[in-house]
């Protein structure tokens, strides 16, 4: 990064916790992603309420309604990143309607939600061990 004059700066968090208030110091996420399965990036952008532009790749378009909690790109669209990224940094109310959505699409999908999702979708397929507690 150095090299092109992109300062940036490596820190090891103490703990998770953490996590989150480095979140808080980044003005908007790019994830440009080519092939993913996730990627996880999406839903931790929106999770800490920082504005997303990411590729259509993954679960990112089953996620991000482009313009509403993110904004989308085709992949290897370069021209079709650096709008987004403009458009949002141009428009404060689009950067803050983003953070909005995005934290209830994160909140919607968070893990604790989808635990009685996942118990119905299981249910008959895993047996449960009737003498462990859980």
């Amino acid at each position: 990064m150095e090299r092109i004059g992109v300062p940036h700066r490596h820190v090891v968090l103490a703990s998770r916790d953490r996590l989150e208030d480095a979140f808080h110091v980044v003005y908007l996420s790019l994830v440009t992603s080519r092939q993913e399965g996730g990627p996880k990036a999406v839903l931790e952008s929106m999770a800490t309420g920082v504005p997303l532009v990411t590729t259509r790749v993954g679960q990112a378009p089953e996620l991000v309604e482009d313009g509403h909690n993110g904004l989308l790109a085709d992949v290897d669209d370069v021209e079709g990143l650096a709008a987004a990224v403009l458009r949002v940094h141009g428009d404060p109310e689009l950067a803050a309607s983003l953070r909005s959505a995005g934290r209830a699409t994160a909140e919607a999908h968070a893990d604790e939600r989808l635990d009685g999702r996942w118990d119905e979708l299981l249910s008959g397929f895993v047996r449960k061990d009737s003498t462990r507690e859980d």
